[in-house]
């Protein structure tokens, strides 16, 4: 029988974008896509009442996309909501999302649009309401606390 598995990190990952950190209380709220919108992406009101779309200028921040294994499996952008799928969005409570090379823990947080990443560093970068960061990032993945309701 073939070996799967020989080497192991002493250092694995901490958590996957989107993925509920702990156990802490939380919400979500869903909403249907409007586009593919990816896990652990801020994700903001659509055009049409109860619909998310990805950042948008002037658009109102809604959540942070949660991973979950409830969507349809896909061969391109598997790690997302498809247009037209039901989304579950975290509101309140930590979520591993990908961050900057350096975010300090309690600082803001900002989501740059073109880097697609959250960051603690304000520029011309997106403020994501009522989130801060929980810790520095581990391999590009830091855990973010929102408190939006």
């Amino acid at each position: 029988m073939g070996t799967f598995q020989t080497t192991y990190s002493e250092a694995p990952a901490i958590g996957l974008p989107g993925l509920v950190a702990n156990s802490e209380l939380k919400n979500e709220v869903s909403a249907v896509c409007q586009a593919l919108i990816p896990f652990g992406y801020p994700a903001y009101r659509g055009t049409v009442e109860g619909t998310a779309r990805q950042y948008a200028s002037g658009a109102d921040f809604l959540g942070i996309t949660k991973l979950t294994h409830a969507v349809k499996a896909k061969s391109v952008d598997p790690d997302s909501y498809g247009a037209n799928e039901t989304g579950a969005f975290i509101t309140l409570g930590a979520v591993y999302v990908n961050a900057a090379a350096t975010v300090t823990q309690g600082e803001a947080a900002y989501w740059d649009n073109t880097a697609k990443v959250f960051t603690d560093v304000v520029g011309s970068n997106v403020a994501i309401t009522g989130a801060e960061f929980d810790g520095a990032p581990v391999g590009g993945i830091a855990k973010l606390v929102l408190k939006l309701r």
